[in-house]
C-alpha cells in the first residue's frame, strides 16, 4: 500500500480539501480574477486569472509588470506560488533561432527514428 493511499492520510487531506482554511485559500488566490487589463503580449483584454494560470497553470512571465500599479503583485505571487515557480517565470525565453534550430533537431531525429 502507498502511503498516500492510508486511510489516515486521506482523512487528512480531505479535511483540508473541505477545511474553511482551504476555501478562504482559494478565494484568497482568486480575489483579483475579475480585474482585467490589456494584455502587451496578446493584444486584447485579459483578466487577472488567466495571467496567473495562462502558463501551464503557472503565471505568465510578464504578470509582474503588468499588474504592478494594480495591487501589490510581489506579495501576491510570494503568498501564492513557491520560491521554484517565481523563478521559473523570470527565466527569460529561448531566443526565436534557438528554439527553432532545437525544434528542427528534434523532429530530424524523430524522423531518422521511425
Amino acid at each position: 500500500m502507498f502511503f498516500t493511499e492510508s486511510p489516515w492520510v486521506i482523512a487528512r487531506i480531505r479535511k483540508h480539501l473541505f477545511s474553511d482554511e482551504h476555501e478562504e485559500m482559494n478565494m484568497l488566490i482568486e480575489q483579483y480574477d475579475d480585474k482585467t487589463i490589456r494584455c502587451p503580449r496578446i493584444g486584447g483584454e485579459v483578466n487577472f486569472k488567466f495571467c496567473r494560470s495562462e502558463n501551464n497553470m503557472s503565471p505568465c512571465r510578464w504578470i509582474a509588470g503588468c499588474w504592478q500599479r494594480r495591487f501589490d503583485i510581489n506579495e501576491f505571487l510570494t503568498e501564492h506560488f513557491s520560491r521554484e515557480e517565481i523563478d521559473q517565470i523570470s527565466v527569460p525565453p529561448k531566443p526565436k533561432l534557438e528554439s527553432l534550430v532545437e525544434m528542427m533537431e528534434q523532429a530530424k531525429k524523430r524522423i531518422k527514428e521511425e
